[in-house]
């Protein structure tokens, strides 16, 4: 047999079984966010000033979503448009690598065929159920199961080819030109796994290639430090589209990981001595550690437990040397003496970031816009109230209106992405919800700026009117940011504590709306009754119809957001 034909019986078995394990883990990860569906929430709202929080929070996300990619990817678009600052980032991206390790040490434990059980239990519920939480839990099992099945299908491929794992051996202790070929091999299988969303998949591979005896413990802990590495490699990619905070954030842990690696290169047979003792010791009884059968079972333990190590050490590295670290990233990329624009922008392809954190970042940005807006109709009820010039607030008004518009067309071209995903039916309905509160949002902004126009083209001209339309005018609009208000502070909210769940909150918001219908009325009337002496230009209906058009934008705000 050539040696090209067990080459493309090993390609092939690491693509088929890795199909499998990506599987599982796509599976696994919507049942965890079914079930933990405000853990994500908690977690991205205790991001702060406290490194090890952030790091924890990157961690747990990272579990719920069974990849680490998509949460790199999560962090980098929170960056990019200002909902995470550059430290946060840095210190979200430390923990990504530690949600690998729980589902690899579940694929160690070798029971048996136990994943059977796993796909049997699962399976029924998952696909037959009729309650969200027991297809969820269905789904937990049978996610487990095939990450389980994958990893047998993997190493019972690789050990059906004894030729192949003598190539691989004696290509490694010989120095033979084989080498080169096994690594590229090697390379191009873990550049495609990655590109496959899944940090699991080279992992299990190298425990596989592992316990098939195609490579030593030594050259296994190598694997690991390499792959360990290659996650800082994959923002890189995306770089022209990245902000100069977020470059600084991955330049970071580019330099802290490039040292760190060499150190473990240069000490790398103490570190596979250590975690073959203590991983040895922790998992068997030590009477048995200096017998055959210890070494068999010990060398299963290895890999979870070595990738373990690696990322723990990488935590308390960078907290020790962060300010040199630091200081060389501000070198390196010195800050920009120009206002840089955050932007909302979709980082990475539709295949490797999780639509769970996509949609939440777009929950976010809407809040962001929200508030914004309040910001705007505060503005503009202060410059109706006084009716006299109020530069600073009319510089903000323009100001604002300006990044809602920017901010809508961001939002469409993100939208836009995110529908090209494998979204489930409620997470469209979101995604098309959310759409439409956007646009909302914006069109109040645009009807604020209209407003101040249009009283200064009265102002300008002296013919004011009447103190009592006036008056009015400011009770309409008092009312008018009272209804916004209470919709932007249950914006604030997690949607399953929103007021507007409770039947009589949305009727009395309804009738509340009526009432304004009926005031609005009585004010236009007033406004164009020829008896009157000062009566009030078209300018003044012109306002009318805007105020009338922010109750509108509102109430249909309103009705996007009741159907997320």
């Amino acid at each position: 047999m050539s040696l090209e034909e067990p080459f493309a019986i090993l390609f092939f078995t690491l693509a088929g079984a890795s199909a499998v394990i990506i599987l599982g883990s796509k599976t696994l990860s919507d049942s965890l966010i079914l079930l933990f569906p405000k853990t994500v929430g908690f977690f991205l709202s205790r991001v702060g000033d406290s490194r090890v929080m952030n790091s924890l929070g990157g961690t747990v996300i990272s579990v719920l979503t069974q990849s680490s990619i998509a949460s790199l990817y999560m962090a980098i678009g929170f960056g990019n448009s200002g909902l995470y600052s550059r430290k946060q980032v840095s210190a979200f991206m430390t923990g990504l690598g530690l949600a690998a390790v729980w589902p690899l040490w579940v694929i160690v434990f070798d029971w048996g065929w136990y994943e059977l059980i796993f796909l049997a239990v699962g399976f029924y519920p998952a696909y037959l159920g009729t309650r969200e939480r027991s297809v969820a839990i269905g789904r937990l099992f049978l996610g487990t199961g095939l990450i389980i099945l994958g990893t047998r299908l993997l190493k019972m491929g690789l050990s059906s080819q004894p030729k192949m794992a003598f190539v691989f051996y004696n290509s490694f202790f010989s120095g033979t030109s084989d080498i080169l070929t096994v690594l590229t091999i090697l390379w191009m299988t873990v550049v495609i796994i990655f590109a496959m969303r899944s940090l699991l998949v080279p992992l299990a591979i190298t425990l596989a290639l592992f316990e098939t005896d195609y490579i030593s413990g030594l050259y296994a802990t190598i694997f690991l430090i390499s792959i360990f590495f290659s996650l800082s490699l994959i923002p890189v990619l995306n770089w022209n589209n990245l902000s100069t905070n977020v470059r600084k954030s991955i330049v970071f842990h580019l330099l802290s990981k490039t040292a760190f690696t060499v150190l473990a290169f240069f000490f790398v047979e103490k570190i596979y001595g250590f975690n073959r003792n203590v991983s040895s010791f922790i998992f068997l009884d030590h009477n048995l550690l200096n017998t055959q059968t210890s070494d068999i079972l010990s060398s299963s333990h290895l890999v979870p437990f070595t990738f373990l190590t690696l990322n723990f050490s990488y935590i308390i590295w960078t907290n020790i040397f962060y300010i040199p670290f630091n200081k060389l990233t501000v070198y390196f990329l010195p800050s920009n003496k120009v206002k840089e624009f955050q932007k909302l922008t979709f980082i990475g392809e539709v295949h490797n970031v999780s639509p769970f954190l996509s949609i939440e970042q777009v929950r976010l940005e809407v809040r962001k816009m929200a508030a914004m807006v309040e910001s705007m109709l505060h503005l503009t009820q202060e410059v109706l109230g006084t009716w006299q010039p109020n530069p600073e607030a009319v510089e903000k008004i323009l100001k604002y209106e300006a990044v809602t518009d920017r901010l809508q067309i961001e939002m469409n071209s993100y939208l836009s992405k995110l529908m090209q995903l494998s979204l489930t039916y409620e997470q469209g309905k979101k995604v098309k919800s959310y759409l439409r509160m956007t646009k909302e949002l914006e069109n109040i902004a645009d009807c604020c700026k209209a407003l101040f126009y249009l009283q200064k083209n009265l102002v300008d001209s002296g013919r004011l009117p009447s103190r009592e339309i006036i008056d009015k005018i400011k009770d309409y609009f008092s009312d008018l940011l009272s209804s916004y208000e209470l919709l932007f502070t249950d914006l604030a909210v997690d949607e399953e504590d929103s007021v507007f769940t409770n039947q009589t909150v949305d009727e009395n918001f309804r009738v509340k709306s009526m009432d304004l219908n009926t005031k609005y009325l009585r004010i236009l009337k007033h406004a164009y009754n020829p008896e009157q002496k000062e009566v009030a230009n078209h300018w003044v209906g012109e306002m009318m119809f805007k105020l009338d058009q922010i109750h509108r934008h509102t109430t249909n705000f309103y009705e996007a957001y009741r159907s997320t």
